[in-house]
């Protein structure tokens, strides 16, 4: 699941940081973190919650420009834009027949979120998945029921303003996902990243004043306040972290089960082997009596036990390793459909869960030939005698037999 995700979020260019600021980012700020050395890319992008009709009924969305290098949207259905007035919906939330569907902004939207987009109109061209959204959570919303029904993906010239509302950044560096070597990673370029931003919303704030004529004790009272940033990393996107936790539940398990199958395998191979030892006790004292030693004759058994184990661990691991995970995920399916299961092979978990079976099943096949092997071949070749008979728990309580 992990490996899934991962290929999934490098393949769309998932972010590594998410940058807020009450006075929005310019395509000029954009190019400030593109010059740092440690950052690979940088884009601005705008989102807007809005009241959208779709027929009958109206919903609120989250509409965003389509992005150009981070968090591309993966296409499931239908086409990518083509023209301002078209657009790309929540695969989640949109099914395949309102494709070429027209959709409307609602006229219960605020004048300012309708002053946002150059239409109030859209068509749906295509269903997405997009990496900021990798469970079926979309978020909460000021406006509406306070939640956020889907999303919507609109071009960037369908936006009136050059004003960005966020800003999303890639490291050059990288790291495995839910590993310490990531967090390590960005733990050491967050403070630079945050220093920067500050600096570039202090800068607009010392732009604004002056274009104002403003002094800033005054400022205030005019609607111009002192701007507050913030920097999001990964561990704040619902999607990424509630992956995370559903994953590691499930490694969890698959580090236990493994074990209540060897010990059942061994239970059934003890079981197994003593009892064909114990029907072929005669022909074992005949062989020892024809010469043939303990070490050949118990080399039979374990060969015997050997190639099923082999058999056994050859259908199970590659089976096992492909069927399992799938079964997961289609349980998983309602909340994470953002891709389909990649095929994982370990070389490494290959090697050892076939040492593991094979050194488990012979040791129980020898230890249920020890026995036997250790008698003389005049005692195996006389029938096996009887085991004593045993009293059970109530036929000791004698009060119930004289009643």
């Amino acid at each position: 699941m992990v490996n899934t995700c991962e290929a999934y979020l490098t393949e769309q260019n998932f972010y590594d940081y998410q940058l807020l600021s009450t006075l929005g980012f310019f395509e000029s700020d954009v190019d400030e973190y593109k010059k740092l050395s440690e950052i690979e890319d940088a884009e601005g992008s705008q989102s807007v919650d809005a009241l959208v009709d779709l027929g009958d009924n109206a919903g609120v969305y989250t509409i965003r420009s389509l992005p150009e290098t981070i968090n591309l949207p993966s296409l499931v259905a239908g086409r990518m834009p083509a023209a301002d007035n078209e657009c790309l919906a929540d695969d989640e939330a949109f099914g395949e027949e309102m494709i070429g569907q027209t959709i409307s902004l609602s006229e219960e939207n605020d004048k300012d979120t309708l002053d946002s987009f150059s239409d109030d109109e859209f068509v749906i061209v295509g269903l997405v998945n997009s990496p900021l959204y990798l469970n079926d959570d979309r978020g909460s919303s000021s406006i509406g029921s306070g939640s956020v029904d889907g999303y919507l993906y609109l071009p960037k010239d369908a936006f009136t303003s050059d004003v960005y509302t966020e800003m999303f950044l890639t490291l050059r560096e990288t790291a495995p996902i839910y590993t310490d070597a990531y967090d390590t990673l960005i733990d050491e370029q967050e403070d630079q990243v945050s220093d920067l931003c500050r600096q570039l919303a202090a800068d607009r704030y010392d732009d604004l004043l002056e274009e104002s004529g403003l002094p800033e004790e005054m400022a205030a009272d005019y609607g111009i306040e002192k701007p507050d940033t913030y920097v999001l990393t990964r561990a704040e996107n619902t999607g990424y972290i509630s992956f995370e936790n559903d994953s590691a539940i499930l490694s969890g398990i698959a580090n236990i089960f493994p074990l209540f199958f060897v010990l059942i395998a061994m239970l059934v191979c003890i079981t197994t082997m003593t009892r064909m030892i114990d029907e072929e006790r005669t022909q074992i004292g005949v062989l020892q009596a024809l010469g043939y030693r303990n070490r050949v004759i118990v080399a039979k058994y374990l060969l015997y036990a050997g190639s099923a184990t082999f058999l056994g661990w050859l259908f199970g691991f590659f089976l096992g390793t492909y069927a399992l995970p799938q079964i997961f995920w289609f349980a998983y399916n309602s909340l994470y459909d953002f891709a389909s299961m990649d095929y994982l092979f370990d070389p490494l978990y290959a090697v050892l869960t076939f040492v593991v079976s094979l050194a488990s099943i012979l040791g129980c096949s020898y230890v249920a030939c020890r026995r036997d092997f250790s008698s003389k071949p005049a005692n195996l070749i006389r029938p096996l005698p009887p085991k004593n008979g045993k009293r059970i728990f109530l036929e000791r309580i004698t009060v119930l037999w004289i009643m």
